[in-house]
């Protein structure tokens, strides 16, 4: 669906959500045994060495850069809610017996409201992009994330991450995805290739990109220090 989109990052982004929101809506009428299913949904669209967020839910999407870990996204629940807030500490949300509900979710009844990036994340050689369900997150701390995905290959990455949740008991599907920003040039250099068999593709970094609002979500700007500092919320 998205591919199939015309129109800017931010506005095809807002457009495959709700796409997606209408499909698992209309499978669970057809299908009563399905009724009440939905998903979280956290994607990166990548074009010309820039990255732009779209989510609902309480997977995540995180960013290793100079050797800092950051949330690019915010947790969609009811506890992540309420520690914004600062109604609760994030000692309690952890404990809280109602530290699973989410207060949106891609199929579910009624219409979301994803958060889509209105402008741009500037991608920079050796950042590295995780995105992973609360299978992993709920089990294994960022500094592991962090240590595993800065230390090995983005496939051996995620398999590690994959095998610690499982060992820490995850009591939910574990789903994760590590990507390495590689200028084009490097890879040229190394005689490397892609194909759509491997688990990596070049990505140019090079160009610049400009964003315009969309209409249909709740957007955000990034902004991140050359440090990695969080983005604003």
């Amino acid at each position: 669906m998205y591919y199939e989109c015309r129109g800017t990052v931010p506005e095809v982004l807002a457009a495959a959500f709700l796409a997606a929101h209408r499909a698992i809506q209309n499978w669970a009428e057809l299908n009563p045994e399905c009724k009440g299913m939905g998903t979280t949904c956290t994607a990166v669209a990548i074009r010309d060495g820039q990255a732009w967020l779209g989510h609902v839910g309480d997977s995540r999407a995180y960013l290793l850069r100079n050797g800092v870990f950051t949330q690019l996204s915010d947790d969609q629940t009811l506890v992540a809610q309420l520690v914004r807030e600062g109604k609760l500490s994030r000692e309690e949300a952890h404990k809280s017996p109602v530290s699973n509900v989410i207060l949106q979710a891609v199929g579910t009844n009624g219409e979301i409201v994803p958060t889509i990036w209105s402008d741009p994340l500037q991608l920079t050689a050796k950042d590295v992009l995780v995105l992973c369900s609360d299978g992993l997150t709920g089990v294994v701390p960022d500094d592991m994330i962090a240590e595993r995905v800065e230390s090995l290959p983005p496939d051996a990455a995620c398999e590690a991450l994959i095998d610690a949740a499982i060992a820490a008991g995850a009591p939910d599907n574990v789903s994760v995805g590590v990507f390495r920003i590689v200028p084009a040039a490097d890879r040229q250099e190394a005689g490397e290739t892609t194909g759509s068999a491997g688990t990596t593709r070049r990505l140019d970094l090079a160009g610049d990109a400009s964003a315009n609002r969309g209409s249909s979500a709740q957007t955000r700007r990034p902004s991140l220090s050359p440090q990695g500092a969080p983005p604003d919320a």
